[in-house]
């Protein structure tokens, strides 16, 4: 099953409609047990190409001898991190091409995979498994963003 959200401001009503239909779908197939999810996030950036430093906006970039020439256009820096026994976090920051010359494009791709199953389709239950999955997954996110861009994305809501 998946569920395709292209935006939200808010994840609670987001949840709420995830956990619903899978209680509907464990109600009506008789599901008793869900066997590990998975959550992604993608987050677009648009960056001006002029004067462009990856590390004036993420808090990570490649370590490369100064001779290298990296093409933001076709870019993908990808990290596994084993967040607990049973999940895995994995971020990969994609640059794209963009849709003009003035500009980097960027995907932050944030993918969680949860393994242990569930031992039952109780609201309770899919709140905290799927809320854990979402702060995890939102912690993260803000770690890989350079601080103080970061702080000026806060500033703007």
């Amino acid at each position: 099953m998946i569920f395709l959200f292209t935006s939200y401001d808010n994840w609670q009503p987001t949840r709420d409609i995830i956990v619903k239909t899978l209680r509907d779908c464990c109600d009506i197939l008789k599901i008793q047990r869900i066997f590990g999810f998975r959550m992604e996030y993608v987050d677009e950036f648009i960056f001006p190409r002029e004067g462009f430093k990856l590390s004036e906006y993420f808090s990570f970039e490649p370590n490369l001898p100064s001779s290298f020439s990296l093409d933001f256009a076709d870019f993908h820096l990808g990290i596994k991190l084993q967040t607990t026994e049973h999940a895995r976090l994995i971020l990969r920051l994609r640059g794209i091409q963009p849709s003009r010359d003035d500009v980097f494009q960027f995907l932050l791709e944030s993918l969680l995979i949860d393994l242990p199953e569930f031992e039952n389709c109780e609201e309770e239950t899919l709140n905290k498994r799927l809320g854990s999955a979402h702060a995890l997954l939102i912690d993260n996110f803000k770690k890989c963003l350079n601080i103080d861009y970061y702080k000026t994305l806060e500033g703007g809501r």
